[in-house]
């Protein structure tokens, strides 16, 4: 029963993040492609840009939408709009700010910055950082999800993982199906787990060399709370076999 509902929760936040990054943004009058993979610090654009190239860089402000396909991307300036990133390794560093949504999608997202919108990713390991703020929502699909200490998500959280290491807040719904989950953070309204004693099927666990070094090491099935965690509604969790033995603290 579960690996059918696990599945469709995976599918469920895996169309989210493709259909809101489809969503229209408006009628682009301009664009600006000149930049190639850098848009230095101090730099401020009033257009949409598009980035491209093995290395980009965004440190300036975008006053517009972000859209950038290389091999690394690093953001740390200000987009006014949303941002669109596509590529093997993604940082949002500390102090970048995003006004609108990001999407990202690579094998290792990093996301330490400010999104004033929702965040929807899918790849092998998305970590959302000690300083991480996302003011909205965060869907996201991959083997492993990681929410620091410290890390802020301002609504609801939906996720399909092998695993997730929830040690942040999440201000109101967790909503995940997963493998494994371990937790020392807080959930402000309710948590509901469809736990399979399977391996999630995520896709992102079959990733070869040299794109299998971003596959973290797995940890045991099921769920366990360590003394910090707090969940403020109700905790509810479907699963194929009796996991009681499982809820320990660790």
């Amino acid at each position: 029963m579960f690996k059918n509902r696990g599945m469709k929760t995976l599918a469920v936040v895996a169309a989210a993040a493709c259909l809101l990054a489809l969503v229209p943004v408006g009628v682009v009058q301009a664009a600006d492609f000149s930049h190639d993979s850098i848009v230095n610090s101090g730099e401020t654009i009033e257009d949409d840009v598009f980035l491209s190239g093995e290395h980009c860089r965004m440190d300036g402000t975008v006053d517009g939408n972000l859209v950038a396909g290389c091999q690394s991307i690093e953001v740390s300036g200000s987009v006014t709009g949303d941002a669109f990133l596509f590529a093997e390794t993604i940082v949002v560093d500390e102090g970048a700010v995003i006004d609108g949504n990001l999407f990202a999608f690579a094998a290792d997202v990093e996301m330490n910055g400010t999104v004033n919108g929702s965040f929807a990713g899918a790849a092998a390991t998305i970590t959302l950082a000690e300083n991480s703020q996302i003011a909205r929502n965060a869907y996201f699909a991959g083997y492993q999800g990681e929410l620091e200490q410290g890390a802020l998500v301002g609504m609801d959280t939906y996720a399909g993982a092998n695993q997730i290491i929830m040690n942040g807040n999440i201000a109101r719904d967790l909503t995940v199906g997963l493998n494994a989950l371990e937790m020392s953070g807080t959930v402000g309204r309710n948590a509901k787990v469809f736990l399979s004693s399977e391996e999630v099927d995520t896709g992102f666990d079959t990733i070869q060399p040299p794109y299998g070094q971003y596959i973290p090491d797995e940890i045991p099935a099921g769920i366990r709370f360590s003394d910090g965690a707090l969940i403020e509604g109700d905790m509810t969790y479907e699963s194929t076999s009796n996991i009681a033995s499982q809820l320990d603290p660790f």
